[in-house]
């Protein structure tokens, strides 16, 4: 198998190196997020939000806004070595 760094495709990514220095961008700047849930579950969240007149974008965020606030407040268990 050829190898992404060997064809070149990903010559415009960053190295993990210079991540941290790319400009910010600020926090309300809207990004793509791409993921795959259950169609069960998609369907239940659309049919939620056509309920409630809200649109799945802004369920996603709130949802993601709460579940951080919520991990960030709870203390977690450390590991054992």
């Amino acid at each position: 198998m050829i190898s992404a760094e060997r064809t070149g495709r990903f010559s415009t990514m960053p190295k993990a190196s210079t991540v941290s220095s790319l400009p910010a961008m600020p926090d309300d700047a809207l990004v793509q997020l791409a993921t795959r849930i259950p169609h069960g579950l998609h369907r239940e969240v659309r049919v939620f939000c056509v309920t409630n007149r809200e649109t799945v974008m802004s369920f996603v965020i709130e949802a993601l806004d709460r579940h951080m606030a919520h991990r960030l407040a709870t203390p977690r268990p450390k590991r054992r070595a």
